[in-house]
């Protein structure tokens, strides 16, 4: 009897699992926090008051304002070396196989022990136009080292992925090692 009762209830658990892994839902907040920024002239001071820099809420589906699963990659490149990224070739913090379209949010990271920038943009092959562009030259993200980049598109076109527009390229174009982290996050 105690047999069975514990595989019931391992049972309803494993259910419970995958059904919340079909959830994403929540905000996005870029907010300062003590940001002081004030002109004194004589007597007189003046600050600025900083609201939420961005705020966006979103919800689990496929219309606009809604995503569906997000993709954290880690990336580290050697000098010269670079790293390619399939957009419709990924996996989720699950394990489950991905293929966004569209993407509604793309972000990138790099620690500040980089000592170097790396660049992130279109691949030359099957290149991911919508938010970089068709350049492959001059279409670069330069990611500085503890620096930040994200961009959203909650709107319903989001960024748009095909199979012939699906690939990015991180390239480290300094002569240290550097690392990144990727943030895809959209619908299927």
């Amino acid at each position: 009897m105690k047999r069975k009762l514990f595989t019931m209830i391992a049972v309803g658990l494993s259910a419970t699992m995958i059904y919340a892994a079909t959830i994403f839902t929540g905000q996005l907040v870029f907010r300062p926090v003590d940001w002081e920024h004030q002109k004194t002239v004589g007597a007189r001071v003046t600050r600025d008051l900083f609201g939420d820099l961005y705020d966006w809420t979103f919800t689990t589906g496929t219309n606009a304002n809604q995503m569906q699963t997000l993709t954290v990659i880690t990336a580290t490149m050697t000098n010269g070396a670079t790293y390619s990224i399939d957009i419709t070739d990924l996996t989720n913090s699950f394990g489950d196989a991905v293929s966004f379209n569209p993407v509604r949010l793309f972000g990138a990271t790099a620690p500040a022990a980089n000592s170097n920038a790396l660049e992130i943009q279109s691949a030359s092959l099957n290149g991911w136009t919508a938010p970089f562009g068709a350049s492959t030259t001059n279409g670069a993200i330069v990611l500085r080292p503890g620096g930040a980049i994200f961009m959203t598109a909650p709107d319903l076109t989001g960024y748009a992925v095909a199979t012939n527009s699906c690939c990015i390229t991180l390239s480290n174009t300094g002569t240290n090692t550097v690392s990144a982290t990727i943030y895809i996050a959209g619908s299927e």
